[in-house]
C-alpha cells in the first residue's frame, strides 16, 4: 500500500480508502447489512495497509457507523483514522452538532474522531452552518479533544466552494472528482486550491458511483486502446495521478474490488499516467458526457424515501439503458426492485429535492424512468 501526506495534518494516509456507503446488505434493503461478509471485507482493507475508515451518520440507513463501532477492536481503532460525519441537513444549532456527535462517538464506541467533516455542503446547508456558528464549534471540539482534524465535503457550485474554503483553515476536504467530472461543482481546480493551502484532500466518487467501473460504451472502450487496465482501474489510476490528491474513497462491496483496488493503489504513484494517456482520458471523457442522461451518483442522500421509492437505484437501471443502449437488460434489473421499491410509488412530495447534491429534479426524473422501463 502506498501512503500520502494528509495535507500539513502531520497524517501519513493510505492512498486507498474505505469508503463504508457500500456494505454488502439485502438486496434492495441497505438497512441490512449482510455483517459477516462486511466485516470480513472490512478487515482485509486493514491486512492490506489502508488505515483510513470514511462513514456517515445517514449510510446505509443509520446502521453504518454502529457497524464499524461493532467490529473495531480498541488495538484497531488506534491504528487507523476514522472518519465521519455532521448531518448537516438536520443541525440547526451548536447545541445540536454537539448531539449528533455524542450520539456518534457512542455508535462507533470511540472517545475521539480522528476526521469529522461538515456532511454534504451546498449554498443552502454552508449559509446554515455559518451563520449557526457551526464552524467554529468544529474548532472548539478540536480543542476539547473530540476532533482531531475538521474539515468538510461538499456538494455545489465552484462558487459556493471558494467560500467555504476561504472562511476559516480546515485541515481537510472531501471533495467528488473522477475522469469524466473535471469541472462538475468544486472539480479538479477546487482539489488544487484546497491542495495549494495545504489541506488534505480526499476523493470522493472516484469511479462516479459505479458507472465508470462497468462495461464501458464501445466509443469509451475506444478512446482507451492505449492501455489494458480494467474499467476501474482507469477510473482510479486517473485520480491518484494528481499529487495534489491524499487519498481515494472506495465504497467497495465484493473482495475482488478490495483486491483489485488495492493492487493499483500501490502501483498507481502520483504522475503514473502518460501523455499519450492523459490524452485518452480527455477522449473519454467527451464521449461519456455524450451519453449520461440523469447524473446521478448513487450518494443515497435522498433517502430514505417516504413513499419507499429506490432513488438511486431507478436512477441507475435507467442510466444503464442509456449509456448502454440495453432496454431489455435495464427492465430486468428494474424489474428486480418491484412493487416495493419502484419509480411509481413517488407521490411529488419533494422532500427527496433539497437534500440531492446535484439539483436534481427527482420526481420528474422518475416519472420519466417507470415511463420507459416499468
Amino acid at each position: 500500500m502506498r501512503y500520502r501526506k494528509l495535507g500539513v495534518t502531520g497524517e501519513s494516509v493510505s492512498t486507498l480508502a474505505f469508503g463504508a456507503m457500500r456494505l454488502p446488505h439485502e438486496p434492495g434493503d441497505p438497512e441490512s447489512i449482510i455483517h459477516e461478509e462486511a466485516q470480513d471485507l472490512v478487515y482485509r482493507a486493514l491486512a492490506l495497509g489502508v488505515n483510513l475508515l470514511d462513514t456517515a451518520w445517514n449510510y446505509h440507513r443509520e446502521k453504518s457507523e454502529g457497524f464499524l463501532g461493532d467490529i473495531l477492536s480498541p488495538g484497531e481503532r488506534k491504528r487507523i483514522l476514522l472518519s465521519t460525519k455532521l448531518p448537516c441537513w438536520m443541525v440547526e444549532t451548536p447545541d445540536d452538532a454537539s448531539g449528533f456527535l455524542d450520539k456518534q462517538l457512542k455508535r462507533l464506541r470511540t472517545d475521539w474522531l480522528d476526521i469529522y467533516l461538515l456532511h454534504g455542503l451546498n449554498r443552502r446547508t454552508w449559509m446554515k452552518m455559518r451563520a449557526a456558528g457551526i464552524p467554529e464549534w468544529g474548532a472548539r471540539m478540536k480543542e476539547e479533544g473530540r476532533i482531531r482534524l475538521f474539515g468538510f465535503s461538499f456538494h455545489d457550485s465552484y462558487e459556493t466552494y471558494t467560500d467555504v474554503l476561504s472562511h476559516m483553515n480546515w485541515d481537510l476536504c472531501l471533495l467528488m472528482l473522477n475522469y469524466v467530472d473535471t469541472e462538475y461543482q468544486a472539480g479538479l481546480r477546487g482539489v488544487l486550491d484546497a491542495a495549494a493551502k495545504g489541506m488534505g484532500v480526499m476523493i470522493m466518487e472516484p469511479l462516479r458511483g459505479g458507472f465508470l467501473a462497468g462495461n464501458l460504451p464501445k466509443k469509451v472502450s475506444e478512446c482507451f486502446r492505449v492501455t489494458r487496465h480494467s474499467p476501474a482501474a482507469l477510473g482510479l489510476r486517473w485520480v491518484w495521478n494528481i499529487a495534489g490528491v491524499s487519498t481515494v474513497l472506495s465504497g467497495m462491496t465484493t473482495m475482488a474490488q478490495l483486491e483489485e483496488n488495492a493492487a493499483l493503489a500501490d502501483s498507481s504513484p502520483a504522475g503514473c499516467l502518460s501523455p499519450g494517456e492523459l490524452e485518452a482520458y480527455k477522449m473519454a471523457r467527451e464521449a461519456f458526457l455524450a451519453r449520461a442522461e440523469i447524473p446521478c451518483t448513487q450518494c443515497e442522500y435522498c433517502m430514505p424515501c417516504p413513499q419507499g421509492v429506490a432513488i438511486p437505484w431507478c436512477f441507475n437501471y435507467y442510466n444503464y439503458f442509456t449509456m448502454h443502449a440495453d432496454l431489455e437488460q435495464a427492465k430486468t434489473l428494474y424489474g428486480f426492485i418491484g412493487e416495493r421499491y419502484g419509480a411509481h410509488r413517488c407521490n411529488r412530495c419533494g422532500a427527496c429535492l433539497e437534500r440531492c447534491p446535484r439539483g436534481l429534479s427527482i420526481p420528474d426524473l422518475l416519472e420519466k424512468v417507470h415511463s420507459t422501463l416499468g
